[in-house]
């Protein structure tokens, strides 16, 4: 767990995974490595198929109803709520199986989405 050692005054410098005051300067980057490192690759991947899973049917459900019925404003929540789940497994993902390739494609397949944009617009 990387943090700076300097700023815990929790556990006096040692950087303890037990230490509350260590927990609370851990970047986000930091705790999502943390937990992926912890949990491991074969089972964040069957996590995040869980995750992206309950996003899916959130937003089935949501589709059911025109925007202006009030049955769906619980599943707009739930939908909020399941994006952050599902962000979180994908940045341990993207971590476990590697961040510079993960992003080179994913800049890759925005360049061509911009391409396909354009072509449209003419």
């Amino acid at each position: 767990m990387p943090v700076d050692k300097d700023k815990c005054t929790g556990c006096f410098g040692a950087a303890n995974n037990d230490c509350d005051q260590c927990r609370k300067i851990m970047s986000i980057d930091d705790i999502i490595k943390y937990i992926a490192d912890h949990y491991g690759i074969a089972n964040q991947t069957m996590i995040a198929v869980e995750e992206m899973s309950e996003l899916t049917k959130c937003i089935c459900k949501c589709k059911r109803y025109p925007a202006i019925d009030k049955r769906v404003e619980p599943y707009i929540e739930n939908i909020i709520e399941e994006i952050a789940d599902v962000w979180i497994m994908m940045e341990q993902l993207k971590y476990l199986f590697g961040s510079a390739e993960v992003d080179k494609l994913i800049r890759s397949k925005l360049e061509r989405q911009l391409k396909i944009i354009d072509a449209e617009m003419e």
